[in-house]
């Protein structure tokens, strides 16, 4: 299927890119600012994170809910089995956001390969958690015990994620993606 460029998917796929371009500025930030941004860094890849999911509910024909806490629920929104290529693409980009971050050698605690998939969903349930959960704890004062993930991983990989839906929405089209072998993604 030919994606028209004023889909509302691809409308949510770029304001999902623009959150994260924006994420990863203050992600980067934080190596000189420290953990001022941390809650704003969350803030903004929360939102994209929510963006990047409606984006491919859109691309795959369903609406998602736009208000109250279904529209902001991470967890919910991305149950679905149209948000499968989502979650496949996440792993691989996650995959590549840790060899990138072994790479520059300015991140320490960097997990082994095997952990990464595990380990991104919890990074995700745990942004969904903090973006829309009673008290929404990002948006207002909370308590300091709140698991909170590591922003620069999570940032990239979700970044990596949402310019693949800008450049490639084909390929997150449910229909396309079950043709779509997971050797493709270099996912073990």
């Amino acid at each position: 299927m030919v994606i028209n460029e004023d889909s509302e998917a691809v409308k949510f796929a770029i304001v999902s890119l623009q959150f994260f371009e924006a994420a990863r500025v203050l992600s980067a930030a934080q190596r000189e600012k420290g953990r001022i941004l941390f809650r704003p860094t969350l803030m903004v890849a929360g939102q994209g994170l929510e963006m990047l999911l409606k984006a491919c509910w859109h691309l795959n024909a369903l609406e998602p809910p736009k208000s109250g806490k279904e529209g902001h629920d991470i967890k919910s929104l991305r149950q679905p089995d149209i948000c499968e290529p989502v979650r496949k693409h996440l792993i691989h980009n996650a995959l590549l956001a840790v060899e990138e971050g072994r790479e520059s050698g300015i991140y320490t605690g960097i997990p082994k390969n095997k952990n990464v998939p595990s380990l991104i969903e919890k990074c995700v349930l745990e942004l969904g958690s903090l973006h829309a959960s009673k008290n929404y704890p990002l948006r207002y004062p909370t308590s300091e015990n709140i698991n909170a993930p590591r922003t620069p991983f999570l940032v990239n990989a979700l970044w990596k994620t949402a310019d693949d839906l800008v450049r490639r929405p084909n390929d997150f089209e449910l229909n396309h993606f079950k043709s779509f072998t997971i050797n493709n993604l270099r996912i073990a």
